[in-house]
């Protein structure tokens, strides 16, 4: 008998984005990543909303992290189903959202040997690329936590974007030792902003001063003023 406990590749996903904070996933259901939403299931914790299409998943994380300045997630399933995520994915880049998209992939032996294998793509991790800040696709299952921290990192270090993650199908379901995955911190770094002197003595002796305010205060997770 062995004290070790064991997790799923797909538990050690759940696991750190529980410990980056997500509270809520947004997607489209699929033989392609369905062991990743067993294993939201199972855990409890994370919020499932699923939408019609993976274009609209996309866009409702997208909403979700700008209203909330959290990072937004969305999963959808493998070739055709990140295809269709892609243009809703262009524009979370080009507005800068940080968002987390999960994608499955055909079984890691299929990849990149032109065999048509079902709903795969010629090169899906190209194409999420074209979409995205940064895509990448995981090839050693053990590797699952450093993996997903660094593509979460990723997604919300300035300038902020959507990062693709895809995982193969088979490696969802590989065992890996819970003794393994990097125990860590949770939530983001401190904002720190300093206004010059300058600045300041120049709003305050504007006649009509106007502040400018957008995404970035949000983003910034500074408190707000009584007054505001």
């Amino acid at each position: 008998m062995t004290s070790q406990i064991e997790f799923t590749v797909s538990d050690a996903l759940v696991k750190e984005l529980l410990q980056s904070g997500v509270e809520v996933v947004y997607g489209i259901v699929s033989i392609h990543n369905m062991p990743i939403y067993d294993a939201i299931l199972r855990d409890g914790n994370i919020r499932l909303v699923t939408a019609r299409g993976e274009s609209g998943a996309v866009n409702m994380a997208d909403a979700y992290a700008r209203a909330t300045g959290k990072l937004g997630v969305v999963m959808t399933s493998t070739g055709a189903g990140a295809g269709n995520a892609a243009g809703s994915l262009t524009e979370t880049w080009n507005s800068g959202t940080p968002l987390l998209h999960i994608t499955g992939e055909a079984d890691s032996h299929y990849i990149g040997t032109d065999q048509r294998y079902i709903h795969e793509c010629k090169d899906q991790l190209k194409m999420m690329d074209g979409a995205n800040k940064h895509a990448y696709l995981l090839k050693r299952p053990k590797q699952i936590t450093p993996f997903l921290r660094k593509a979460i990192k990723e997604a919300r270090t300035t300038p902020t974007g959507p990062v693709t993650v895809s995982i193969p199908t088979n490696f969802q379901t590989e065992v890996i030792p819970y003794n393994q995955l990097v125990e860590a911190r949770t939530g983001e770094a401190e904002s720190s902003v300093e206004i010059p002197d300058d600045v300041v003595k120049k709003i305050q002796e504007a006649k009509r001063p106007v502040i400018w305010a957008g995404k970035g205060v949000i983003a910034s997770g500074l408190p707000r003023s009584s007054n505001s």
